[in-house]
C-alpha cells in the first residue's frame, strides 16, 4: 500500500470520528452517534467494502486518541512467506527439482533442499513455494 493511499484511508477514517473527536458526549450519546455512522454506506478507499462496523469506529477513535492521525493509517505490512528474501539460487535449484520429477511434491522438494542444507530446516513453507510453482 502505497503513502497516498494510506494518508486517503486515514482521511477518510477521521472523516467517520470527527463529529466524535470534536465534542464531549456521554457514552450513550457516543454509542447512538457511531450506530448512526455505522449505518451509512461509503466509498471507501482502497477497499470494496462499502459500510463499517461499530467497532471499527471503536478503533478508529483509540488509534487516535492514542496517535493522532498517524494512528489512522493502515500500517505497512511486511509480506511474510514471501520469496524475495529467498536466494534465487534455491529457487532455481526447486524449479530443477519439480523438472526432474513432475510428480514430485512441493514438500518433497522442501526436504531435498533442507537435506542439501540450502535452506534451513522448517524455513522455506510448502504454500509459499506452491505458490512459486504456480
Amino acid at each position: 500500500m502505497n503513502e497516498t493511499l494510506r494518508n486517503e484511508v486515514a482521511a477518510f477514517r477521521f472523516g467517520l470520528i470527527a463529529q466524535i473527536v470534536q465534542r464531549q458526549l456521554q457514552p450513550g450519546e457516543r454509542y447512538a452517534l457511531l450506530r448512526e455512522i455505522a449505518k451509512q454506506r461509503y466509498t471507501i478507499p482502497g477497499s470494496e467494502k462499502n459500510t463499517v462496523s461499530i467497532r471499527s469506529l471503536e478503533r478508529y477513535l483509540q488509534a487516535y486518541e492514542k496517535d493522532g492521525f498517524e494512528g489512522l493509517k493502515p500500517q505497512v505490512r511486511e509480506k511474510k512467506g514471501s520469496l524475495r528474501n529467498q536466494d534465487p539460487e534455491v529457487l532455481n535449484r526447486a524449479i530443477e527439482l519439480r523438472k526432474e520429477l513432475p510428480s514430485r511434491s512441493v514438500e518433497q522438494v522442501i526436504r531435498i533442499l533442507e537435506l542439501e542444507e540450502m535452506v534451513p530446516f522448517g524455513v522455506l513453507k510448502p504454500r509459499t513455494l506452491s505458490r512459486y510453482f504456480q
